[in-house]
């Protein structure tokens, strides 16, 4: 292996784990909602839509939202959650992508998809 072919591999892996860091401290956004990690006694993962909103209606009724938000113990079931959302909303995920594909855009999109394979999919990890 030449000396360059040694520096890329090594700068590919330090990015790859770079990359890998920081989506554990700030996940990458699934389906345009704010993805984080709670905190105990909070969910293991929760999510806000850009459009949630939230007032304090008084002692009666207290805090309402709009109902944009998701929580869920684990990465996987708080996409679900937002997927079912979203499809309640009649905004479903693009079905274009083959098995074991997924793209991040909006069912009925213009070309060029965003597919890529679900094992590098950032927000499903």
């Amino acid at each position: 292996m030449s000396a360059a072919n040694f520096w890329n591999n090594i700068l590919r892996q330090h990015a790859d784990a770079t990359v890998r860091v920081s989506e554990l401290v700030t996940p990458t956004p699934y389906r345009g909602w704010k993805i984080s990690r709670g905190r105990w006694p909070e969910a293991e993962w929760m999510a806000l839509h850009p459009d949630y909103d939230a007032s304090w209606e008084g002692e009666e009724d207290g805090w309402v939202d709009n109902g944009l938000k998701a929580d869920a113990a684990t990465y996987e079931a708080l996409c679900a959650e937002i997927d079912a959302i979203e499809e309640e909303r009649g905004q479903a995920r693009c079905t274009i992508p083959p098995e074991g594909w997924w793209c991040s855009r909006e069912a009925g999109h213009e070309e060029p998809c965003a597919a890529r394979p679900v094992e590098a999919q950032d927000s499903r990890p």
